[in-house]
């Protein structure tokens, strides 16, 4: 049977908002185009080259609210949701850039640790 899947291309910012309002705007058009399938790009929520800015607006897996949006997005839109990363922090000093796969029902299936 067909499986209508879509890639996000979008222009990730510095400050995770921004980021999020155009992927939801994205994955929004990728499903009423008829795809139950969606990968963002890695680093969805932002790009700061500089350590203290990101820092400033990085956020644990727990509270990391672009995270808990998709959640939500995937469980409105009944859709398999690849978020192809997020930048997150793991401890006060280290960051991760943590890939998700979330379920229809907002669930997250697997997530992985890209590691260079």
């Amino acid at each position: 049977s067909p499986f209508p899947a879509a890639m996000v291309q979008m222009r990730t910012g510095l400050l995770p908002e921004t980021s999020l309002a155009q992927g939801i705007a994205l994955i929004r058009e990728a499903k009423a185009k008829g795809a139950d399938y969606v990968l963002t790009p890695e680093v969805s929520n932002m790009m700061q080259e500089n350590r203290k800015a990101l820092f400033a607006h990085l956020a644990t897996e727990a509270d990391d609210l672009s995270l808990k949006a998709y959640r939500d997005l995937a469980r409105e839109l009944q859709i398999y949701l690849h978020i192809g990363s997020l930048a997150l922090k793991a401890t006060p000093e280290r960051a991760v850039n943590r890939s998700f796969l979330i379920a229809p029902d907002g669930g997250i299936v697997a997530s992985y640790d890209k590691i260079h």
